[in-house]
C-alpha cells in the first residue's frame, strides 16, 4: 500500500510552487531559463505550447474534481507522485532536484471513461501536512 506522496522540485527552490501560479509571460520566462536537453526539461522546448496544454488539462482536472464534490483549495494543482519515481530518484543529482515525502491516507474511487480514467483521491494526512508546513 502506498503511504506517501513524493514531491520533486528544483534544488534551491522552495517546494510546492507551480508554474501555473504565474502569468503566461512569467511562466514562459522561467521555462526558457530551465530548458536543457534532458528528458525532464524537454517539455519546455516549446514553452507557450506547453503552458497552453497544461492550463487546458488543469482546467479539466479542476472541473472534474468539482463535479465529484471536491472543493479546491488552490486555483491549480500541486504535483506529486504516489509513492516515488524510481527514474527520478536515480537521477536527482543529474536533474538538480530535491524531493519531499508527504505521508497520506488514501480513499480512492475508480471510474472508467471513454477517453481515460479518472481517479478521485482524498488525501487526508497530506492536506494536514501541507497546512502545517505553511502551504
Amino acid at each position: 500500500m502506498i503511504t506517501y506522496l513524493t514531491h520533486y522540485y528544483r534544488q534551491g527552490d522552495p517546494p510546492f510552487h507551480s508554474l501555473s501560479a504565474l502569468c503566461d509571460a512569467e511562466a514562459i520566462a522561467v521555462m526558457e531559463s530551465l530548458y536543457e536537453d534532458n528528458p525532464l526539461a524537454d517539455r519546455f522546448k516549446e514553452p507557450a505550447k506547453y503552458m497552453n496544454n497544461r492550463r487546458q488539462v488543469e482546467h479539466w482536472v479542476k472541473n472534474e474534481f468539482i463535479a465529484k464534490g471536491g472543493e479546491p483549495m488552490e486555483n491549480y494543482p500541486l504535483y506529486a507522485v504516489l509513492g516515488y519515481s524510481h527514474w527520478m530518484e536515480e537521477n536527482l543529482t543529474f536533474l538538480e532536484l530535491s524531493s519531499l515525502r508527504v505521508p497520506l491516507t488514501i480513499s480512492a474511487h475508480y471510474q472508467s471513461q471513454y477517453h481515460g480514467k479518472i481517479f478521485t483521491v482524498i488525501l487526508g494526512l497530506a492536506g494536514a501536512y501541507l497546512r502545517c508546513a505553511g502551504r
